[in-house]
């Protein structure tokens, strides 16, 4: 065998085994997603522990989808000690946007002052430019601090703003109303999430009637 054939073999070797491992790197993901979604999770804790699943599937990538497992299931210890573990790692901007904002609106939603300041921080001190981070500021002002200096911003975006982003400028904008005291206004837009939640019931109702229908 020359030169020239023994190096075209080993240059195709190495782009089909470079292919093989992208593959199945992309289906062991793509079955990791689909368990994630169906909630079927201790077939996704199986197959996220195996070895193969570790060598394949990129170590930020393996324990991001594990974290998002874990705030899906509500697994306050898990999601702690994962955080913890992101804590450790050298993360890129876009990694730690994706890491910490997903902890900040985790911890924003379970009340947990300490640790949605701590993520807070460490967003604002290492922030990615390509992401807009206007509405964490927004609910950071809001909820944590209990201001109202974003106000006038939302106002003036209110009108504007897409019909599925209401409700999170409605809650936002009568809890910053509540942190005024002025209790007229924070009932005005409390009025409007309750009937947004209404129609929302609905729509689900009417879902779940139209699947008992088919069946």
């Amino acid at each position: 065998m020359d030169r020239k054939t023994f190096l075209i073999i080993c240059v195709a070797i190495i782009i089909l085994s470079d292919v093989l491992r992208r593959t199945l790197m992309n289906r062991i993901s793509n079955k990791l997603t689909r368990l994630l979604l169906n909630g079927d999770y201790a077939a996704f804790d199986e197959l996220a522990d195996k070895f193969y699943t570790k060598y394949f599937v990129a170590p930020f990538n393996l324990d991001f989808v594990k974290m998002n497992s874990y705030l899906a299931r509500g697994d306050d210890q898990k999601v702690n000690e994962i955080l913890d573990h992101f804590d450790q790692c050298r993360l890129n901007a876009k990694q730690k946007y994706a890491v910490y904002s997903s902890a900040f609106y985790y911890y924003l939603t379970m009340e947990d002052t300490k640790r949605c300041k701590k993520y807070y921080k460490i967003l604002t001190e290492n922030p990615d430019p390509k992401q807009d981070m206007t509405m964490t500021h927004w609910l950071y002002d809001t909820y944590i601090d209990h201001g109202s200096k974003y106000l006038d911003d939302i106002l003036n975006r209110y009108e504007d703003a897409p019909e599925n982003m209401k409700p999170q400028l409605d809650a936002l904008l009568a809890r910053i109303y509540e942190n005024q005291g002025d209790k007229k206004n924070a009932d005005i837009y409390n009025r409007k999430l309750k009937e947004y939640a209404k129609k929302l019931d609905k729509k689900l109702s009417e879902q779940q009637e139209g699947k008992k229908d088919v069946e």
